[in-house]
């Protein structure tokens, strides 16, 4: 019960005095266009500029997004190169969405947990951005990966460490870092139960709204049913060195680590240069970007 209540107590503090150094961006969530044009312009002013760095054009090639969601970082990167843009998703209801927005410069195929539906060596450039940590057969999608790159193909991954302190994704409704590093999920899925029942309509992100405005049942009962399904906790940035090391086809080529520290606040960037140190990466480097080789 006491550290049931040092999580409220914390998601008070970040809720109002230290709302600059939390993890959750209100503005994000008002509705599916702000979602678009935030991922959008993240794309141009982040992941373009961290693919550029790293040596990774787009131009002319054929590429491919896995877990590409509506389509809308796909469309970003395409609005900036020319190439051959194929998105691949598991969701049937994302790649409907995807397709009626960018089905004009864009192709998209359903996955399986486990599968591409893509002819060998087809693709130049294939990356996943915010999936990893998402992957429940990661050792069968990479080995597909493998077969669908052509041999001088890359692979580009960025993604959240699971020590990480937005790992949890659970920022919407607990909005205070590192939440699954201080506390037991179990315990804090009760905790985001107990606080979604509470919210108004009003408070919650468009994805907890039903298509008349209402608020969805609750999500976070009985732990969100399963969340271990999709979110996988080996996925430290240890973990994902060994992962690609010993279980898959690939090496790496490239490391960036992005340090935690945000843009709301001047004092929390003090924080950034800590991912760049040992040990302490995995709980300061807020993303990790990757370029992948076959071996």
């Amino acid at each position: 019960m006491i550290r049931e209540w040092c999580i409220h107590g914390l998601c008070w503090l970040f809720d109002g005095p230290l709302a600059r150094y939390g993890t959750h961006n209100r503005a994000q969530t008002h509705s599916m266009e702000s979602l678009v044009d935030n991922r959008q312009q993240t794309t141009r002013t982040v992941y373009a500029d961290l693919f550029a760095r790293h040596g990774i054009q787009l131009e002319g090639k054929v590429v491919m997004e896995l877990g590409c969601a509506h389509g809308y970082v796909l469309a970003a990167f395409r609005a900036l190169e020319t190439f051959t843009a194929i998105g691949i998703d598991r969701d049937e209801r994302f790649l409907t969405e995807a397709r009626r927005r960018y089905g004009s410069i864009a192709s998209f195929a359903r996955s399986t947990d486990t599968t591409l539906d893509l002819e060998d060596a087809s693709v130049d450039v294939a990356y996943a951005i915010d999936v990893m940590e998402h992957l429940s057969h990661p050792t069968e999608i990479f080995a597909e990966l493998a077969r669908v790159l052509r041999p001088d193909g890359k692979l580009v991954i960025y993604f959240h460490p699971w020590l990480a302190p937005y790992a949890a994704h659970l920022g919407d409704i607990l909005p205070f870092p590192w939440p699954q590093v201080l506390f037991p999920m179990p315990m804090l899925y009760k905790v985001a139960e107990a606080r979604y029942d509470r919210a108004t309509v009003g408070e919650l992100s468009w994805t907890r709204r039903d298509a008349t405005g209402a608020k969805k049942p609750n999500p976070y009962v009985n732990g969100g049913g399963e969340w271990w399904v999709y979110l996988n906790r080996d996925m430290t940035l240890r973990g994902f060195r060994r992962f690609i090391r010993t279980r898959t086809a690939f090496r790496v080529a490239r490391e960036e680590r992005l340090g935690f520290g945000g843009s709301r606040a001047r004092l929390a960037k003090l924080a950034r240069p800590l991912a760049q140190i040992p040990w302490l990466d995995e709980f300061f480097a807020s993303g990790v970007f990757c370029v992948l080789e076959k071996r």
